[in-house]
């Protein structure tokens, strides 16, 4: 679209209705979560004047020039909203919609289109397709800022939803019987906690447990570590023969707190001939920028917790922190 329709229309206003938006109603700065919108429009000026809107309100703008560079950047960390102009040459606005829209990850994300004005044909193809509204060309900020607030208490709703089902889901596979997962179940569930972490941008802990020389003490002894966490915890055995707990949304004292019900629990159970020794990490943490980043320092902690002759607990997130329970409290 044309530099020059955008800066004539609504350039000079948009900054006013911002900064008149943001002194109205500053609690919105307060009582909402940093969301990031995707901008994406073959025009610099359109997207430096709605990337200004959005941004005094604290929005995390991301700026895509055409629809393929779009496409690259949800797939790499979705954002919370696009803002997306129709009319771009190569991927056009209509056809990244689409893909948006048939793609099961993220499971809602909301496309607000930006069409001319007048254009009734091309807005109800966009939103036939899935689009979940649309502003027109000149576009009020106000009016943007409205309905982007509008779609993002709706993401909240369905992110909650979407959560409480998968939980429900976990639940149902605990009660079912189905508890230790094997070495490549493993794997999987910690990869989609992992991605769910990082698109809720949540905790996550990772938790291996090892017995020294015992190597069959695992699937006796992994019953006993199930009845320590929560229904939707992920328990299962590593291809090195650990015990491994993978604890969503779990913080560094929540993890120390598991941990040591664990150590004690087990402890009691195998006796003082048995070497326990836990190792846990963290995302985010140091050097985990990915599920293989939060293993290998999980690891890591293990090495770090059995180099102890008694064994011990480790904790690693920025440092090694060692915990050594006292199981005659």
């Amino acid at each position: 679209m044309s530099g020059d329709f955008w800066r004539t229309a609504w350039l000079r206003v948009g900054r006013k209705l911002c900064h008149h938006r943001m002194r109205q109603k500053g609690e919105w700065d307060e009582k909402v979560d940093r969301y990031r919108v995707l901008v994406v429009d073959d025009d610099a000026a359109s997207r430096q004047l709605c990337s200004e809107i959005l941004g005094q309100e604290r929005f995390e703008i991301e700026e895509a020039e055409n629809g393929e560079k779009a496409l690259a950047a949800i797939k790499r960390n979705p954002p919370d909203l696009v803002l997306l102009d129709l009319v771009m040459p190569g991927l056009d606005g209509m056809s990244l919609c689409r893909i948006i829209k048939e793609s099961p990850e993220p499971a809602f994300l909301p496309v607000i289109i930006l069409t001319a004005h007048g254009n009734v044909n091309q807005r109800i193809e966009a939103l036939r397709l899935g689009a979940d509204d649309y502003l027109t060309k000149p576009v009020d900020g106000r009016e943007m800022l409205a309905r982007v607030e509008a779609l993002l208490r709706i993401k909240k709703l369905q992110d909650g939803l979407q959560e409480s089902l998968r939980l429900a889901r976990g639940s149902k596979h605990a009660r079912q019987g189905a508890d230790v997962c094997d070495p490549s179940q493993l794997a999987a569930r910690l990869s989609g906690e992992y991605s769910r972490a990082r698109r809720m941008s949540e905790p996550l802990a990772l938790m291996l447990i090892n017995a020294g020389e015992n190597a069959d003490w695992a699937d006796g002894l992994a019953g006993a570590v199930r009845e320590c966490v929560r229904e939707y915890d992920v328990v299962g055995l590593d291809e090195n023969g650990n015990c491994a707990v993978v604890l969503p949304r779990t913080m560094f004292a929540g993890a120390a707190t598991v941990a040591e019900r664990i150590w004690k629990k087990l402890s009691a159970r195998v006796g003082s001939q048995v070497k326990l020794s836990i190792g846990v990490s963290f995302y985010p943490g140091m050097e985990v920028d990915s599920d293989a980043g939060l293993v290998k320092q999980a690891r890591r902690a293990l090495e770090k917790a059995r180099a102890s002759d008694a064994g011990y607990i480790c904790l690693l997130q920025h440092s090694a922190y060692y915990l050594k329970p006292d199981i005659g409290r």
